[in-house]
């Protein structure tokens, strides 16, 4: 069953809306200080003074909004000194946040009309088309202002900080991530006995439900997004914030999947490149070519530090082998600094001072005879050179009336 949009993940909270009430936002999630915290939207006029967050509070400045209030209807009513925190995503207009809210208002009312005829709130969302972006493009806009609803909804979400980032260290703290769980599958692999090993990146990729349908993590991931509200008069979590939560960690893990999928296909091509340098530069035995090796196992490495894994047994394995040409070869493990292109300004950085002649780096390249002669002969020179300088006279001081009669000489 393919799972709902990550924009759909708050509009089972319907549920908790009574069908005599016209407005969804006087209820729940709408309610909950923490999440209108987490969603940058300003304190609600009624609320009470909270303290069990206080201590975790992020101190950005302006986040309290000046003192600023706001009452349950108005809806998506953003803490505007907040708004830096949403970076270049933060291109709401007050039109869309208009539009969020009567998109919200006009779910709720056809959610109310299909609960009326017995329908429960799970059918009636699933009976309720709303429009892609694609589809309202093509329906001239009008799609009841979801795609406003969406944009605001995964902006506030997907913001530095946010709910989405939030959720995801949760995840990595609880090693839920597919990249994790890809680790420990090709580590299976390698101390397989009853069959043909793999190749590292021929290991599949682990299914995510085995691992994301933990109830503590839903517990955890629904206390993180709503607050302590979540729990029920027994202790234990609603099971419609679980069913929230599991929403959102099945997308985090879909996410994540698929990011792990391009990188392992691109880690992949990077080690063929890499052998192709190593076997010609085993053959060719030039510094040029091993340059080339190092330089394409660096771009392996940056790659990997961004996506997946720095102790990755194919990326050192290579990495000892190409220290181990530079070490045979008798050349410094490092790339030649780059030219800069025609017309680049100076970074401002202060030169190092060069290092002295008993730490010149190996080059691989040894000087001929002539050269040395042509050294030799140059230092020597150079010595000459200091020692006519020390038996110079050191010429007399002038008078001071000597530079009087000059001056007035001159004038």
């Amino acid at each position: 069953m393919p799972l709902a949009p990550l924009a759909r993940c708050f509009l089972p909270m319907l549920a908790r809306v009574p069908l005599e009430s016209n407005d969804p936002f006087l209820h729940e999630p709408f309610t909950l200080p923490v999440f209108r915290k987490n969603m940058l939207l300003l304190p609600l006029a009624s609320e009470p003074p909270t303290d069990f967050f206080d201590d975790e509070e992020v101190d950005v400045e302006g986040s309290d909004a000046g003192g600023a209030t706001v009452e349950l209807a108005a809806g998506f009513d953003l803490n505007l000194t907040a708004q830096d925190p949403l970076g270049k995503m933060m291109d709401i207009t007050d039109r869309e946040l208009l539009r969020a809210n009567e998109c919200y208002r006009i779910i709720w009312r056809r959610v109310k009309e299909l609960r009326g005829l017995g329908h429960s709130t799970a059918q009636a969302l699933s009976r309720i088309d709303l429009l892609s972006a694609k589809a309202a493009k093509a329906h001239d806009g009008k799609d009841d202002g979801w795609n406003d609803y969406r944009k605001v909804l995964l902006s506030l979400l997907n913001r530095p900080g946010g709910i989405t980032e939030q959720l995801e260290d949760v995840m990595r703290a609880r090693r839920v991530i597919p990249a994790e769980r890809w680790m420990d599958a090709r580590d299976k692999n390698r101390r397989r006995v009853d069959g043909a090993v793999l190749d590292e990146y021929d290991v599949p990729l682990p299914p995510g439900g085995q691992y994301t349908s933990s109830i503590g993590l839903q517990d955890e991931v629904a206390e993180l997004i709503f607050g302590p509200e979540v729990l029920n008069h027994n202790g234990s979590v609603d099971s419609l914030y679980r069913e929230v939560a599991q929403l959102m960690i099945d997308r985090t893990w879909e996410r994540l999947h698929k990011k792990l999928h391009r990188s392992i296909k691109k880690s992949k091509e990077l080690r063929a490149s890499l052998d192709i340098l190593i076997d010609d530069a085993r053959k060719q035995s030039t510094l040029p070519d091993l340059q080339a090796a190092l330089r394409k196992l660096d771009d392996w490495r940056q790659h990997l530090k961004l996506t997946v894994d720095m102790e990755d047994p194919e990326f050192t394995s290579r990495a000892e082998e190409v220290a181990e040409l530079f070490l045979s070869f008798g050349a410094t493990m490092e790339l030649p600094s780059r030219a800069k292109p025609r017309g680049a300004k100076a970074s401002g950085a202060k030169k190092r001072p060069a290092k002295a002649s008993g730490e010149a780096k190996i080059t691989g390249v040894m000087p001929t005879e002539s050269e040395v002669m042509e050294a030799s002969e140059h230092w020597a020179n150079y010595l000459r050179t200091i020692q006519d300088e020390q038996n110079c006279p050191v010429p007399t001081r002038t008078s001071c009336a000597d530079r009087v009669e000059l001056l007035e000489g001159m004038l």
